[in-house]
């Protein structure tokens, strides 16, 4: 099976093939979601599009299509998380996908034609060919995707506040919490000082057991 790294990366070279004449226009359009995304989070609390409202929103609108009891997702805190996961990763999702773009236009058509004329499947030229020369991007949208988990401050402060119950109370709202409304300083930069070594950790781990296998052209 493919982790949601694995699905990216093929959705990316359908991309890839559809629109590998105009490859400026679709690096333009998916950087250009990224930044949609961006906005509409800004948006999101009082807008009146906004999936995530109670009374109105699309998503219980669907769901009062289907019969189904509205849900309170920023008000409840078992969905609250989800529900800014889900926005995290479509503001993220452009970016992440420009960058495997533009890593296939770097994979020598040359590699694949002779694949072809040896008789290997599509399946076969994606893992022996496409993705192991797609490692040092991956290795970079992986690293950096892990990294910006850890920093999520923006989604839980427009969108929840960290509640409910702080059920989205995330290092980066905590930290800031801790410092600029409790005015405790030092706990926070303790909180800070261990979010570093963390993320220095989880880098450093990624580089070592991944890092391995990445060939740099």
């Amino acid at each position: 099976t493919l982790d949601p790294k694995g699905n990216r990366t093929i959705a990316t070279i359908e991309i890839n093939k559809k629109f590998a004449p105009i490859q400026a226009d679709s690096l333009a359009i998916l950087r250009l979601k990224t930044i949609i995304g961006e906005t509409y989070v800004e948006l999101t609390p009082g807008h009146p599009g906004s999936p995530y409202l109670p009374d109105g929103g699309l998503l219980n609108r669907l769901l009062s299509a289907a019969h189904l009891r509205p849900v309170d997702w920023l008000g409840n805190p078992r969905t609250a998380l989800v529900a800014v996961m889900i926005v995290s990763v479509w503001v993220q999702l452009g970016y992440q996908m420009t960058v495997f773009l533009a890593g296939l236009q770097g994979v020598p058509q040359a590699y694949l034609d002779a694949a072809r004329v040896d008789g290997a499947s599509v399946w076969q030229r994606f893992w022996r060919i496409t993705f192991p020369l797609l490692k040092p991007v991956t290795l970079f949208v992986l690293v950096t995707g892990i990294i910006g988990s850890f920093q999520v401050f923006t989604y839980s402060y427009v969108l929840t506040d960290g509640g409910p119950l702080h059920a989205t109370d995330v290092m980066a709202y905590r930290i800031y919490q801790t410092a600029w409304e409790l005015l405790q300083l030092g706990y926070a930069s303790a909180l800070s000082l261990l979010l570093f070594v963390v993320l220095f950790g989880v880098t450093r781990a990624h580089f070592t057991l991944v890092g391995k296998q990445v060939e740099y052209a």
